[in-house]
């Protein structure tokens, strides 16, 4: 079976369907809220959104493995592959950024003492399940996420049915875009967070500005719609 060509481009427009917008604006409630409530400083409100890229990760991987395992033996096999290339590749990829992150804090004065004395940046897990042990906010702010990801795969993904007419390797790199997001609110917003202080307003415009770029971010298609052409698989069992 052949893919019929298309006209993309890698600004291709794609908004975000009402459904979606509405859940991304409600888990990016949950770190506003503690922001405004709780008081979030700005290293656990970035350690929240690392955290998050990893939850929406591990989602995408349980994504992947049922769009692959509801087309057969072709799919399956298929699904034993891009899944493990997926976990290892993008668990790498976050690490990498975690690591980025978390020396880019330590070295701005963000982490807190607890947490920044004799600890390495390469250090990541530890330092990010020190600060979880810490703030009480924050653990609750991640069950919140798992809770709103877990609908939002059920509810928008899972039984509209999503899963029949995705193209594997789309599924696959969609939540790279994420990591982009964090890295331009990391240089847009976390660098004027450190010159001037951590006051409320400023990490609330951080986490606002985070939002606003996850909303327009899926405008772009990235060149990941050329994967049909490139690849016009068929997964379904003949």
């Amino acid at each position: 079976m052949t893919a019929q060509p298309t006209e993309v481009s890698g600004g291709d427009r794609q908004p975000l369907s009402f459904g979606n917008t509405l859940w991304v604006l409600l888990w990016n409630l949950i770190p506003v809220t503690g922001v405004l409530l709780f008081g979030w400083s700005a290293f656990s409100l970035l350690i929240f959104y690392w955290i998050e890229n990893v939850v929406i990760g591990g989602f995408n991987a349980l994504k992947l493995a049922v769009l692959c395992g509801a087309h057969g033996k072709k799919g399956a096999l298929a699904g034993a592959f891009l899944v493990p290339f997926f976990c290892v590749h993008y668990g790498l990829f976050c690490y990498v950024h975690g690591v980025f992150l978390l020396a880019m804090l330590m070295f701005g004065g963000m982490a807190p003492p607890a947490v920044a004395e004799g600890m390495d940046p390469m250090n990541l897990f530890a330092a990010v399940w020190s600060q979880l042990q810490l703030d009480e906010e924050l653990r609750l702010g991640v069950l919140a996420l798992l809770a709103t990801q877990a609908l939002a795969f059920l509810l928008l993904w899972l039984v509209p049915g999503r899963w029949r007419d995705t193209h594997p390797m789309i599924q696959m790199f969609e939540p790279y875009g994420r990591i982009i997001v964090l890295h331009l609110t990391i240089f847009v917003a976390t660098i004027p967070v450190m010159i001037m202080g951590e006051f409320a307003l400023a990490v609330l415009a951080l986490a606002l500005m985070k939002c606003g770029l996850e909303l327009g971010l899926p405008q772009f298609s990235f060149g990941l719609d050329k994967i049909k052409e490139k690849w016009p698989v068929e997964l379904t069992d003949k």
